[in-house]
C-alpha cells in the first residue's frame, strides 16, 4: 500500500467522522423536503465512505500478511513489515 493510499484512508476516515457528527445538526437546520433530502444524501455518502474504508483497510491488512515472512535488510539489522508500515503511517500523519 503506497503512502498516497494510506493518506487517502486517513482523509476518508476524517470525512466519515465529520459527516456522522454533523448529520443531526444538518437535519435540525432544514424542514420538509430539504431535511429529507440532506438526511438521505448524508446517509448515502456515509455508507459509501464506510464501504470504501473497509475495502482499503482489507487491502492494507492483506499487504501486511503477504509480507509477514519477508524482511528488509538494513544497516542496523532486519526491519519487519509491521515496522515499515508504521513508519509510513507516521510520515503520513
Amino acid at each position: 500500500m503506497s503512502t498516497l493510499a494510506t493518506e487517502k484512508l486517513y482523509r476518508m476516515l476524517g470525512m466519515y467522522e465529520v459527516l456522522t457528527d454533523i448529520k443531526s445538526d444538518l437535519e435540525s437546520l432544514f424542514t420538509g423536503y430539504a431535511r429529507n433530502f440532506f438526511s438521505f444524501e448524508v446517509t448515502s455518502i456515509v455508507a459509501q465512505l464506510g464501504n470504501t474504508i473497509r475495502h482499503l483497510s482489507m487491502q492494507f491488512w492483506i499487504r501486511i500478511r503477504e509480507g509477514e515472512g519477508r524482511r528488509q535488510r538494513r544497516e542496523e539489522g532486519f526491519v519487519g513489515t509491521l515496522l515499515r508500515c508504521s513508519r509510513v503511517t507516521a510520515v503520513v500523519a
